[in-house]
Protein backbone atom coordinates (compact mmCIF):
# COMPACT_ATOMS: atom_id res chain seq x y z
CA UNK A 1 0.00 0.00 0.00
CA UNK A 2 2.80 2.42 0.87
CA UNK A 3 4.67 1.66 -2.35
CA UNK A 4 1.49 2.18 -4.36
CA UNK A 5 0.93 5.55 -2.68
CA UNK A 6 4.52 6.59 -3.42
CA UNK A 7 4.11 5.69 -7.09
CA UNK A 8 0.82 7.59 -7.29
CA UNK A 9 2.30 10.70 -5.69
CA UNK A 10 5.33 10.58 -8.00
CA UNK A 11 3.06 10.36 -11.04
CA UNK A 12 0.83 13.14 -9.74
CA UNK A 13 3.78 15.43 -9.06
CA UNK A 14 4.83 15.12 -12.71
CA UNK A 15 1.66 17.00 -13.66
CA UNK A 16 1.72 19.27 -10.63
CA UNK A 17 5.06 20.56 -11.95
CA UNK A 18 3.36 21.71 -15.16
CA UNK A 19 0.72 23.59 -13.15
CA UNK A 20 3.25 25.24 -10.88
CA UNK A 21 5.67 26.26 -13.62
CA UNK A 22 2.85 27.73 -15.71
CA UNK A 23 0.73 29.46 -13.06
CA UNK A 24 3.10 30.08 -10.12
CA UNK A 25 6.25 31.39 -11.77
CA UNK A 26 7.17 34.16 -9.31
CA UNK A 27 10.50 33.90 -7.48
CA UNK A 28 8.81 33.16 -4.15
CA UNK A 29 6.93 30.16 -5.53
CA UNK A 30 9.84 28.88 -7.61
CA UNK A 31 11.94 28.60 -4.43
CA UNK A 32 9.15 26.68 -2.70
CA UNK A 33 8.74 24.40 -5.71
CA UNK A 34 12.45 23.53 -5.71
CA UNK A 35 12.26 22.79 -1.99
CA UNK A 36 9.21 20.57 -2.45
CA UNK A 37 10.90 18.56 -5.22
CA UNK A 38 14.02 18.13 -3.08
CA UNK A 39 11.86 16.98 -0.17
CA UNK A 40 10.05 14.38 -2.26
CA UNK A 41 13.38 13.09 -3.62
CA UNK A 42 14.61 12.68 -0.06
CA UNK A 43 11.46 10.79 0.96
CA UNK A 44 10.95 8.73 -2.19
CA UNK A 45 14.53 7.72 -2.95
CA UNK A 46 16.40 7.96 0.34
CA UNK A 47 13.47 7.23 2.70
CA UNK A 48 14.36 10.22 4.88
CA UNK A 49 12.61 13.34 6.10
CA UNK A 50 14.87 16.27 7.00
CA UNK A 51 17.78 13.83 7.35
CA UNK A 52 15.80 11.57 9.71
CA UNK A 53 15.75 7.98 8.50
CA UNK A 54 12.12 6.88 8.40
CA UNK A 55 13.09 3.25 8.98
CA UNK A 56 14.78 4.19 12.26
CA UNK A 57 11.71 6.16 13.30
CA UNK A 58 9.59 3.04 12.94
CA UNK A 59 11.49 1.54 15.89
CA UNK A 60 11.15 4.67 18.07
CA UNK A 61 7.39 5.29 17.92
CA UNK A 62 4.62 2.74 17.98
CA UNK A 63 1.19 4.33 18.32
CA UNK A 64 -0.55 6.73 15.95
CA UNK A 65 -0.41 9.46 18.59
CA UNK A 66 3.36 9.00 19.02
CA UNK A 67 3.94 9.10 15.25
CA UNK A 68 1.93 12.28 14.69
CA UNK A 69 3.34 13.97 17.78
CA UNK A 70 6.93 13.15 16.82
CA UNK A 71 6.55 14.71 13.39
CA UNK A 72 4.73 17.71 14.87
CA UNK A 73 7.36 18.34 17.55
CA UNK A 74 10.27 17.81 15.14
CA UNK A 75 8.72 20.17 12.60
CA UNK A 76 8.04 22.82 15.24
CA UNK A 77 11.63 22.66 16.49
CA UNK A 78 12.91 22.94 12.92
CA UNK A 79 10.71 26.00 12.28
CA UNK A 80 12.18 27.69 15.36
CA UNK A 81 15.71 26.82 14.24
CA UNK A 82 15.13 28.15 10.71
CA UNK A 83 13.58 31.38 11.98
CA UNK A 84 16.63 31.91 14.18
CA UNK A 85 19.01 31.31 11.25
CA UNK A 86 16.99 33.54 8.93
CA UNK A 87 17.74 36.55 11.10
CA UNK A 88 21.24 36.32 9.61
CA UNK A 89 19.91 35.80 6.07
CA UNK A 90 18.24 32.90 4.27
CA UNK A 91 19.64 30.51 1.66
CA UNK A 92 18.40 27.51 -0.35
CA UNK A 93 18.95 25.21 2.62
CA UNK A 94 16.82 27.32 4.96
CA UNK A 95 14.06 27.62 2.34
CA UNK A 96 14.06 23.83 1.96
CA UNK A 97 13.87 23.26 5.70
CA UNK A 98 11.22 25.94 6.14
CA UNK A 99 8.93 24.50 3.45
CA UNK A 100 9.41 20.95 4.75
CA UNK A 101 8.89 21.81 8.41
CA UNK A 102 5.97 24.20 7.95
CA UNK A 103 4.12 21.77 5.69
CA UNK A 104 4.58 18.90 8.12
CA UNK A 105 3.56 21.00 11.10
CA UNK A 106 0.34 22.11 9.43
CA UNK A 107 -0.51 18.56 8.38
CA UNK A 108 0.11 17.09 11.82
CA UNK A 109 -1.85 19.86 13.54
CA UNK A 110 -4.75 19.19 11.16
CA UNK A 111 -4.62 15.51 12.12
CA UNK A 112 -4.46 16.25 15.84
CA UNK A 113 -7.44 18.62 15.65
CA UNK A 114 -9.49 16.27 13.46
CA UNK A 115 -8.96 13.29 15.76
CA UNK A 116 -9.28 15.42 18.90
CA UNK A 117 -9.13 13.30 22.06
CA UNK A 118 -9.72 10.07 20.12
CA UNK A 119 -6.27 9.89 18.56
CA UNK A 120 -5.27 7.17 21.04
CA UNK A 121 -7.89 4.90 19.48
CA UNK A 122 -6.78 5.53 15.87
CA UNK A 123 -4.87 2.67 14.26
CA UNK A 124 -1.89 3.14 11.97
CA UNK A 125 -4.01 1.75 9.13
CA UNK A 126 -6.67 4.43 9.74
CA UNK A 127 -3.95 7.10 9.84
CA UNK A 128 -2.62 5.87 6.49
CA UNK A 129 -6.11 6.06 4.96
CA UNK A 130 -6.56 9.59 6.35
CA UNK A 131 -3.22 10.76 4.97
CA UNK A 132 -3.91 9.13 1.60
CA UNK A 133 -7.21 10.99 1.43
CA UNK A 134 -5.54 14.31 2.30
CA UNK A 135 -2.90 13.77 -0.38
CA UNK A 136 -5.46 12.84 -3.05
CA UNK A 137 -7.57 15.92 -2.28
CA UNK A 138 -4.55 18.24 -2.49
CA UNK A 139 -3.41 16.69 -5.78
CA UNK A 140 -6.94 16.89 -7.18
CA UNK A 141 -7.20 20.56 -6.21
CA UNK A 142 -3.98 21.31 -8.07
CA UNK A 143 -4.84 19.23 -11.12
CA UNK A 144 -8.18 21.00 -11.65
CA UNK A 145 -5.95 23.68 -13.21
CA UNK A 146 -4.76 21.36 -16.01
CA UNK A 147 -7.22 22.60 -18.68
CA UNK A 148 -6.09 26.18 -18.09
CA UNK A 149 -2.42 25.16 -18.21
CA UNK A 150 -2.91 23.30 -21.50
CA UNK A 151 -4.76 26.26 -23.02
CA UNK A 152 -2.01 28.67 -21.94
CA UNK A 153 0.68 26.46 -23.47
CA UNK A 154 -1.24 26.52 -26.76
CA UNK A 155 -1.38 30.32 -26.77
CA UNK A 156 2.13 31.28 -25.75
CA UNK A 157 3.03 34.70 -27.16
CA UNK A 158 6.66 33.84 -27.91
CA UNK A 159 6.64 32.67 -31.53
CA UNK A 160 9.97 30.82 -31.25
CA UNK A 161 8.60 28.68 -28.41
CA UNK A 162 5.04 28.23 -29.69
CA UNK A 163 5.57 25.01 -31.68
CA UNK A 164 7.35 23.29 -28.82
CA UNK A 165 4.80 24.57 -26.31
CA UNK A 166 1.86 23.30 -28.39
CA UNK A 167 3.58 19.92 -28.70
CA UNK A 168 3.98 19.79 -24.89
CA UNK A 169 0.33 20.80 -24.47
CA UNK A 170 -0.86 18.05 -26.84
CA UNK A 171 1.24 15.44 -25.04
CA UNK A 172 0.01 16.67 -21.66
CA UNK A 173 -3.61 16.55 -22.81
CA UNK A 174 -3.19 12.98 -24.05
CA UNK A 175 -1.64 11.87 -20.77
CA UNK A 176 -4.12 13.63 -18.50
CA UNK A 177 -7.44 13.34 -20.35
CA UNK A 178 -8.65 10.67 -17.93
CA UNK A 179 -7.68 12.85 -14.95
CA UNK A 180 -9.40 15.91 -16.44
CA UNK A 181 -12.59 13.94 -17.17
CA UNK A 182 -12.67 12.50 -13.66
CA UNK A 183 -12.36 15.99 -12.15
CA UNK A 184 -14.98 17.65 -14.36
CA UNK A 185 -17.86 16.79 -12.05
CA UNK A 186 -15.95 17.85 -8.95
CA UNK A 187 -17.50 20.85 -7.22
CA UNK A 188 -15.01 23.71 -7.15
CA UNK A 189 -14.83 26.33 -4.41
CA UNK A 190 -16.12 29.82 -5.20
CA UNK A 191 -12.73 31.18 -6.27
CA UNK A 192 -11.75 33.14 -9.33
CA UNK A 193 -9.46 31.37 -11.85
CA UNK A 194 -6.36 33.22 -10.64
CA UNK A 195 -6.90 31.86 -7.11
CA UNK A 196 -7.41 28.19 -8.05
CA UNK A 197 -3.68 27.34 -8.27
CA UNK A 198 -3.12 28.28 -4.61
CA UNK A 199 -3.94 25.67 -1.97
CA UNK A 200 -4.17 28.30 0.78
CA UNK A 201 -7.03 29.93 -1.14
CA UNK A 202 -8.86 26.59 -1.24
CA UNK A 203 -8.25 26.11 2.48
CA UNK A 204 -9.51 29.59 3.37
CA UNK A 205 -12.58 29.10 1.21
CA UNK A 206 -13.55 25.86 2.96
CA UNK A 207 -12.79 27.23 6.42
CA UNK A 208 -14.68 30.48 5.78
CA UNK A 209 -17.32 29.74 3.13
CA UNK A 210 -19.22 32.63 1.60
CA UNK A 211 -22.77 33.03 2.90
Amino acid sequence: MVNRLQRSVSEGLTYVKHVEETLNASEEYVSSQKAARALWLEVDVYHKWLENKLQNLAHQVNTTKEIVQWFSDTAKNMITEVESKNKKGSDDSSVYMSVSANSMYRITQTLIVSYDANIDQVSQEDLFVKLSSMISHILAACLTNLPRVIAMKCHTSVIEKREESVHVAAKLLGETMQIINSLQDRELPSLNPDELPFIDKWRDCYLHPSP
